[in-house]
């Protein structure tokens, strides 16, 4: 298991789904989409949230103006 998936290694553990979260969009990127030169969403053309409900994803609107 490398550091970074491991639990302890976050402060607090309720962020660890945002990790799972953002790894996943990470993936899909650069699988689908392919990685912009944004510095606001830093190549992902999504923005990660987090919700007491769960962490989303947002278009982020500097690389994708048309929110897609």
């Amino acid at each position: 298991m490398r550091p970074e998936e491991d639990p302890r290694w976050w402060t607090n553990p309720a962020y660890i789904d945002v990790f799972h979260h953002y790894r996943r969009e990470a993936r899909y990127t650069l699988k689908r989409r392919g990685a912009s030169d944004c510095r606001t969403c830093v190549g992902l053309r999504v923005i990660v949230m987090r919700h007491p409900n769960g962490p989303f994803s947002v278009p982020c609107s500097l690389c994708n103006p048309g929110g897609v």
